[in-house]
Parts: C-alpha cells; structure tokens; sequence
C-alpha cells in the first residue's frame, strides 16, 4: 500500500496489474478489508478489475472460510460482464467442498 501511496503523490497513475498485485498480496496475508478498500478504489478511480483481480479476491475470501464474500464477489463479477474462468470455479468449487456444500459445488461444477 505504501508504494501505491507514493506513486499517487508522485502523480503517476497506477494501472490494474499494480492494482491486482496489491489486492493479491493482501488476500493471501488476510487482509481482507483492506483488499476490498482497494478493490472499491479501483472502481472509483476508473480502473477496471479484470478476470484476476475478481479471482484475487474469491480465492483470498475461500481460503479463509469467507464463501458468503465470495458469492458477493462473483455475483459482482457477473454483473460486470467478466467470465469466470477455470481458477473461479476451482477456488469457489473448493470451498465449498471444505465446507461440506457438496450439492452446492455440484452445481457450480
């Protein structure tokens, strides 16, 4: 987050492959409030999310039991016009198997 900060002091425009290695970061780490500030900022500044930053954000939230954010994230996705891909469904499908939803990731499957 640091160097996002002073890049926007210095005036330079971050893009969406600086934007996805932040959000990615801080799902791996936990962090997921703030991934979702930083998600939210894209979309206010104009920067799209794309395919990988939406899977960022679904796995970050599987990983950590959070399946309810994550739905919220691929109905967002959705919404969006953006395919999930393969790596949506694996994260998503996975999930939910630790979670015991097995009719559910039968459905997504």
């Amino acid at each position: 987050l640091n160097l996002l900060r002073k890049m926007e002091k210095s005036h330079i425009k971050a893009g969406v492959v600086i934007y996805n290695a932040i959000v990615d970061r801080l799902c791996k780490d936990g962090l997921h409030n703030n991934a979702q500030n930083i998600f939210g900022e894209m979309h206010e500044k104009g920067i799209f999310p794309n395919v990988f930053t939406y899977n960022c954000m679904i796995d970050g939230y599987c990983n950590y039991g959070k399946w309810s954010d994550a739905e919220l994230i691929l109905r967002d996705m959705i919404e969006r016009n953006i395919d999930p891909d393969v790596v949506t469904y694996s994260a998503l499908i996975s999930a939910l198997i630790k979670e015991g939803e097995f009719l559910r990731a039968e459905e997504l499957y």
